[in-house]
């Protein structure tokens, strides 16, 4: 009898989680449409700009509730898009390449906290390394930045920049997407966390000086 109630008392469990987090939003909109999802409402701002006002009283993965952060780490991941600002209520999102093009990428981009440094590259593709990164204890210095090299593009690093020193980085250099960075002589790995300063873009690759695994 008590056995019984035990998986009585487990499966009402299971049953209370799963309405409990039945409302949660995967993304931010959903097609054909655009239709709301997360976001309550949108509107095409031109000059490949949407803006986005996020429904703070649904929830995402886990029952969390979205914070500005975690959705423009969510998006940042992708390499479509190439800036999120504002805030929950007016995130603009600023994207490379058509509007429909745009919207699908969103309406398929899940929108959850993947933490702040245990999990860098973890939802790659596998062209960009399919890795978990490993973490560094200090934080960039002025004109550095922090990374981690999820693959090898020729005779460049693929690297995931995690965060920038608070000055001295050039302005249009991004964050949480893949980067192609030529490093000249140094010797990194796939998995690595390194420190370089970007100093110039030519086409699609950075250069970078300084490079340090500390």
């Amino acid at each position: 009898m008590l056995k019984q109630f035990k998986y009585l008392v487990g499966f009402i469990t299971v049953i209370a989680l799963g309405t409990a987090y039945a409302g949660d939003e995967k993304y931010l909109i959903k097609m054909p449409g655009p239709k709301p999802a997360l976001a309550k409402s949108f509107k095409d701002l031109g000059e490949n700009k949407y803006e986005f006002s996020i429904d703070t009283s649904k929830t995402i993965k886990g029952g969390k509730k979205p914070t500005f952060e975690i959705v423009k780490k969510s998006l940042l991941k992708k390499k479509l898009i190439t800036d999120v600002s504002g805030s929950l209520d007016k995130l603009v999102v600023t994207y490379e390449g058509d509007l429909d093009s745009f919207l699908k990428k969103i309406s398929k981009t899940r929108i959850k906290d993947s933490g702040s440094d245990v999990n860098l590259a973890g939802e790659s593709s596998v062209s960009d390394g399919g890795i978990r990164a490993r973490t560094a204890a200090r934080e960039p210095a002025v004109g550095e930045v922090k990374g981690t090299i999820v693959g090898k593009a020729g005779k460049n690093f693929r690297i995931m920049v995690q965060k920038k020193g608070q000055t001295g980085v050039p302005e249009d250099f991004p964050l949480m997407r893949p980067v192609l960075v030529a490093a000249g002589s140094y010797k990194g790995k796939p998995g690595q966390v390194v420190f370089f300063k970007p100093t110039s873009k030519k086409g699609s690759v950075w250069s970078g000086k300084d490079f340090t695994a500390k």
